[in-house]
């Protein structure tokens, strides 16, 4: 009965492992495939007229 629970945690395990991986690598979106939203895209020109305009202070 123990090695029956042991391996349906193992399961369900990997199959959430299975399941980011494959959302993570299907995904279209430019940011992780977490889908919590605390992970953004960075904009190299956004970036780059922020930093201009602090060294121009």
């Amino acid at each position: 009965m123990q090695e029956i629970l042991i391996l349906l945690i193992f399961v369900a395990a990997v199959a959430y492992l299975g399941r980011m991986f494959w959302r993570q690598a299907t995904s279209n979106e430019k940011s992780c495939a977490k889908g919590c939203g605390g992970c953004s895209t960075i904009n190299p020109d956004a970036l780059e007229k922020q930093i201009k305009a602090a060294q121009r202070k």
